[in-house]
């Protein structure tokens, strides 16, 4: 009777010890914005005037290629490098400039601060973080009845 409880407990620890299926969380907001650098690779933007008539522009189309090779890189510290990539617009221009970045409390947006402001611009909603892709929706109101929204996607690199 005694060999019987020792097989039953062995067994129980051996039971114990077998992994089981491995469950993987995805990965955070935070290390999927921070893992990599991100080029902007699309961009459209849509100005409402204040008759309710819009028009649509693919801004990235009309970018030039010195603006093409720029990236971002957010650091888990919350700040932010722009670096003008490998072509510059204009030579005199610092290679990188200094943005500091947060979420909101849900992390449903993005906020980006140039150096020695004190608010983001306007806040950016998170359409899609993956990865590879990050999806950002911006509006913002210039005037009484005026609204420009901008969809921009960057690719991780």
């Amino acid at each position: 009777m005694k060999s019987i409880f020792l097989l039953a407990g062995c067994l129980a620890l051996v039971n114990a010890s077998e992994k089981g299926p491995e469950t993987t969380l995805p990965p955070s907001q935070l290390s999927l914005l921070t893992a990599k650098p991100w080029r902007v690779t699309a961009l459209t933007s849509s100005t409402t005037s204040g008759t309710g008539i819009a028009k649509t522009t693919n801004e990235y189309a009309a970018m030039p290629t010195c603006l093409r090779d720029d990236f971002f890189k957010f650091n888990p510290d919350k700040t932010t490098l722009r670096d003008e990539g490998a072509t510059k617009c204009d030579a005199t221009s610092p290679q990188t400039k200094k943005y500091t970045w947060d979420f909101n409390g849900d992390q449903t947006q993005l906020l980006l601060t140039p150096t020695g402001k004190t608010k983001a611009d306007s806040p950016s909603d998170i359409l899609e973080l993956t990865a590879t892709t990050l999806r950002l929706h911006t509006t913002t109101t210039i005037s009484p009845g005026v609204v420009i929204t901008q969809n921009i996607t960057f690719t991780a690199f």
